[in-house]
């Protein structure tokens, strides 16, 4: 897909402009980066404005048009909440020492 695809084929949707700004060489930013890989990834949704449904997709909590955006995130075992809380501890204690 490049730039003239785009333009021609692709739908005016969420990430188009993400992706043309990519192959401008534009910096992005993360959201950006995201709707540009979905937007290109599901073929600048010809197909129509929907959910993709890959969801072993790293990135599908974060897809447009993911209907249940809150159910694809994954439950934390005991020990990462554990980790977790660790970690925050330690940040904050060093954000109080300064």
């Amino acid at each position: 897909m490049n730039i003239k695809d785009i333009c021609t084929y692709g739908v005016t949707a969420q990430g188009r402009a993400e992706l043309i700004k990519f192959y401008k060489s534009e910096n992005l930013t993360r959201k950006e980066a995201i709707l540009a890989k979905c937007y290109e990834c599901n073929n600048g949704y010809v197909d129509g404005k929907m959910d993709c449904k890959v969801f072993s997709c790293p990135l599908y909590g974060y897809m447009p048009y993911n209907p249940n955006k809150d159910a694809v995130k994954k439950p934390m075992t005991d020990e990462q909440r554990k980790a977790a809380s660790e970690r925050m501890t330690r940040v904050r204690s060093a954000q109080t020492r300064k």
